[in-house]
């Protein structure tokens, strides 16, 4: 209900500009389309051409056309010069896509700043949508997908490790590598199994 909620705050501060707008609703998509994230990023152009090809290119009487922009995923401020050439230049009614949080986060003040509905598609720490009152996101969180599976792990499926003497309580080890952004800082498996991370993976 709160998504369908925020979804219409989103379309509705977009309709008096596309009312007066000429036929053609033109939306930005930003997205890693290159570089290592591009499993991330890619899957959002495959999809959006796909629905395209089976449905069409029009709504309620206007063409759509789809402009796209690569930001590598967590290039910062790659992120921020697409918004802003997507906005002050060709003119989108949307901002879409945004394949990791560093690339959601850099764009949130400036879609607050120009109106712009941001639909985020994929980008997972948890709260950041409330960096921008047009910031909506339609996939799960990062503390979705890992704190059930931490918790699990944590009853179910960790051998202990038996430390020395008779007496001493079996631990648990734990190996876990994160990237050195903020979902690999804040996943929630880490709350879940009560451990630290050793060690972060750069993931440029």
């Amino acid at each position: 209900m709160k998504l369908k909620t925020l979804a219409c705050v989103a379309v509705a501060a977009v309709l008096p500009k596309l009312a007066y707008a000429q036929d053609t609703i033109r939306i930005g998509v930003i997205a890693a389309l290159s570089g290592p994230f591009t499993n991330i990023g890619k899957p959002f152009e495959d999809g959006i051409k796909t629905f395209m090809q089976q449905h069409g290119d029009q709504v309620a009487g206007k063409k759509i056309e789809i402009i796209y922009r690569d930001d590598g995923g967590i290039n910062a401020e790659m992120s921020k010069r697409a918004a802003q050439e997507l906005i002050a230049r060709e003119k989108v009614s949307f901002l879409i896509g945004f394949s990791l949080t560093p690339s959601a986060l850099a764009v949130a003040p400036i879609a607050t700043q120009a109106k712009i509905p941001m639909i985020v598609m994929n980008a997972v720490t948890t709260g950041i949508t409330a960096k921008s009152p047009y910031m909506l996101r339609t996939g799960m969180t990062m503390q979705q997908m890992t704190e059930p599976f931490g918790t699990w792990t944590a009853k179910n499926s960790l051998s202990p490790h038996q430390p020395a003497g008779p007496h001493a309580a079996p631990k648990r080890r734990v190996h876990m590598y994160a990237c050195s952004h903020a979902p690999g800082h804040r996943a929630p498996i880490r709350r879940s199994l009560n451990i630290k991370v050793a060690a972060s993976v750069s993931c440029q």
